[in-house]
């Protein structure tokens, strides 16, 4: 299961409910998520007085899910093609700018 991403509001909300009073148990209910969830925000607006996300490590990715669903319609189409003509369609008609590896890991 993939984690969704809490938009800014949804959070900023969730600490005004905290400083309300409610109980993690009972904010947690009324916006349908984790009890650890309402409890680390509010822990992270305690500390830094932010609730917006950290930096995250590591490489941006270059490609979207909508750029990668292209990428293995055009294998499924024709499945000769190699990484190579892969990376190269992505290059000139998505300008993306991935290697060859870059587009084997796509289309695992």
């Amino acid at each position: 299961m993939t984690a969704k991403e809490l938009s800014l509001e949804i959070k900023q909300a969730i600490v005004r409910a905290k400083e309300r009073g409610q109980s993690c148990r009972e904010v947690a209910a009324l916006f349908n998520v984790g009890k650890s969830v309402v409890s680390n925000i509010y822990k992270r607006h305690r500390e830094s007085n932010t609730v917006a996300n950290r930096r995250r490590s590591g490489r941006p990715r270059k490609s979207t899910k909508r750029d990668d669903k292209v990428l293995a319609r055009i294998v499924k189409k024709d499945p000769k093609k190699t990484a190579t003509d892969v990376a190269k369609y992505a290059n000139e008609h998505l300008k993306l700018g991935i290697t060859t590896r870059t587009a084997r890991n796509i289309l695992k």
